[in-house]
């Protein structure tokens, strides 16, 4: 493995990467973020926060398997998964975050609400 801390995407979406590099490339100069064809495992559209939730795991945890079967690993995989809820004062659109550590470790966050 890289001695670099290494960020895979579980997505090719260029602004989910994007984001990603961005954000580690704060804290982490020199971090190396790369995006990963994944499978959410929900609809195209989720429509409940179980549904991101569980996309965004999906996601976090394919990106980790995929990287490591063609490289020496990596550090994270990161699932990002949007959607939108209807409630009473209308229709809400966010994502879930999940980042999920080599040694099984997992972090979840929730983007603002539009």
């Amino acid at each position: 493995m890289s001695d670099k801390l290494q960020f895979v995407v579980g997505s090719t979406n260029p602004v989910k990467v994007g984001c990603v590099a961005e954000a580690a490339s704060l804290f982490w100069p020199g971090a190396v973020t790369i995006g990963v064809e994944t499978d959410s495992g929900v609809s195209a559209q989720p429509r409940s926060d179980q549904e991101m939730l569980t996309g965004a795991h999906n996601r976090a945890a394919q990106a980790l398997e995929k990287y490591a079967v063609t490289n020496a690993g990596a550090s994270f995989g990161i699932g990002i998964e949007g959607g939108v809820i209807d409630t009473a004062d209308g229709m809400w659109a966010y994502a879930w975050v999940v980042v999920q550590g080599s040694d099984g470790r997992i972090g979840k966050g929730q983007t603002g609400r539009f």
